[in-house]
């Protein structure tokens, strides 16, 4: 049975792409955003030594957060 490491379980494509992967028989371990800030998708990397790794999260904010602040 393959282990996957799905980070940004909680956004869009990866709530979706979660949703498909449950019932497929494989181990499925997610990590938020703020799993990679603090460093816990790190950690689970290490204690779960994940087959496939899916790397979804990121800070999103819409449009207008991302003209106030572009970088």
């Amino acid at each position: 049975m393959s282990r996957i490491l799905l980070t940004g379980s909680r956004g869009f494509v990866g709530r979706n792409l979660l949703g498909r992967l449950k019932g497929s028989g494989r181990e499925i371990y997610v990590s938020g955003w703020g799993g990679i800030v603090d460093g816990c998708a790190f950690r689970d990397f290490a204690e779960i030594k994940p087959d496939i790794i899916v790397h979804l999260a990121g800070k999103v904010g819409g449009i207008q957060d991302n003209l106030n602040d572009p970088e």
